[in-house]
């Protein structure tokens, strides 16, 4: 079997953490909004039930920006776009290797996470 398409898809759902950070620029083209979202993933480990958070890094541009910026802390939010991956040099020298979500689209729910739940004031 030969696969000749491969695809890119991203779909996460859970909770802003901290502030969503706008860069409005001078163009619609430099729009763009930095969103982080927590999620999690409940498994059991020796008999335990275990939860593993994972935080993500998403860029929302253009239209989307309008909508990111109603976001806030504690916003349970559904956001479909590609993994993406940016290498950059960072104040030691060392190539680093950046991985986010572009957002193609973001979906609002009205409900709210709790403050302990998933950690939502830390800052990451």
């Amino acid at each position: 079997m030969v696969i000749n398409n491969t695809y890119n898809l991203a779909v996460i759902t859970g909770y802003v953490v901290g502030e969503v950070q706008i860069n409005d620029g001078d163009e619609e083209e430099k729009k763009v909004a930095r969103i982080k979202v927590v999620t999690n993933h409940g498994f059991f480990l020796n008999d335990e039930w275990q939860k593993r958070f994972e935080y993500h890094h998403v860029y929302a541009r253009n239209h989307l920006v309008e909508k990111a910026r109603r976001l806030k802390r504690g916003d349970l939010v559904q956001i479909i776009g590609s993994i993406r991956s940016k290498k950059y040099v960072d104040e030691e020298g060392k190539t680093q290797n950046f991985v986010f979500i572009a957002a193609n689209a973001v979906v609002f729910n009205s409900r709210k996470a709790t403050k302990t739940e998933y950690n939502i004031n830390k800052s990451y």
